[in-house]
């Protein structure tokens, strides 16, 4: 609940440093003005709409107590950076719960999800989430592979089991890799309070926008012609290294050995194309992920917890 002395609104162009200094971390100098101003110039270089930074706006607009801001992304997704009360003000928590509910309810465009990935220590953050409509996505290890060559690469085109055979998606007509990605989401242990969430042509438009979309990179499993699973690698020049996107297989064809060789084969055509490291992220909740990544020479470097909120014309 937000006070009786703040109003939760957009948050007015003079106030707006002050609102955008509660985004920035330690040791930026949180709160600083200074540092808000430095984080609005960002946002004006990068094209975010600052109309979408809302906050709870003391009395006779003096000054702004928590605050929000809506990012939308490829996909229909918009990505929330928000204050940090600390755990056990309950006030503040809350507040910054209504001011979440608030900028949500009248987001602008056509946005379907919005999420936010906080470190573990955000207690206060995470239950003002909550507050705010959301709910928890998992925790997230978040891994990196050295870009060692892989020994005996696969052949893409032979040694897969009967009926299996693996090839590049088509980057003019994604309807194959669609049907792909969504038998991959049964009975998945990778994130799934995110499934149904989106259209999955939506969830193919985020995986393209995840650093640079490489056709060469993005491959459909099929089993007796049938889309069965896709892996999906991207480059991040930007961040120095390469990423796995996203890789998943239907339940009809798991265990059969096909995960590892698709894995083979990704990092393979991806360090030889990029010779980058490659991260990726896995719910700690997928353990076979998990054992899958470590064999192939991944290693633990991060840990945060995703939190997600769908969002219709009536939320």
């Amino acid at each position: 609940m937000s006070s009786t002395h703040t109003t939760i609104a957009r948050i007015p162009p003079r106030l707006r440093a002050r609102g955008a200094a509660l985004l920035v971390s330690e040791p930026y100098g949180k709160g600083d003005e200074a540092a808000g101003r430095q984080m609005l110039e960002a946002a004006v270089r990068h094209g975010i709409d600052l109309s979408n930074l809302w906050g709870s706006i003391e009395a006779g607009e003096k000054s702004v107590r928590e605050a929000c801001l809506l990012v939308p992304g490829a996909g229909r997704t918009a990505v929330v950076f928000l204050s940090s009360p600390t755990e056990g003000e309950q006030d503040r928590i809350e507040e910054l719960g209504a001011v979440l509910d608030a900028a949500i309810r009248n987001s602008a465009g056509e946005i379907a999800i919005a999420q936010a990935i906080l470190d573990m220590d955000e207690t206060g953050t995470r239950q003002a989430l909550i507050a705010g409509g959301f709910l928890c996505a998992g925790t997230l290890q978040y891994l990196r592979r050295p870009p060692d060559s892989i020994e005996n690469p696969p052949d893409p085109g032979s040694g897969w089991p009967d009926g299996i055979t693996v090839t590049l998606a088509d980057p003019a007509d994604d309807a194959d890799l669609a049907r792909a990605l969504e038998c991959s989401y049964e009975q998945t242990l990778d994130c799934p309070e995110l499934c149904g969430l989106r259209e999955t042509s939506d969830v193919i438009s985020s995986h393209r926008a995840s650093g640079v979309w490489d056709p060469a990179l993005w491959w459909v499993v099929r089993h007796h012609d049938e889309p069965v699973g896709a892996a999906l690698f991207n480059h991040n020049p930007s961040q120095g290294n390469s990423e796995l996107v996203y890789m998943g297989l239907a339940p009809s064809v798991r265990g059969m050995g096909i995960a590892s060789r698709l894995l083979d084969l990704g990092l393979h055509t991806t360090l030889t194309r990029h010779d980058f490291p490659v991260t990726c992220a896995v719910d700690e909740r997928n353990i076979p992920a998990q054992k899958l990544y470590e064999r192939a020479g991944f290693k633990v470097f991060e840990r945060r917890v995703a939190y997600v909120r769908p969002i219709t014309h009536s939320a």
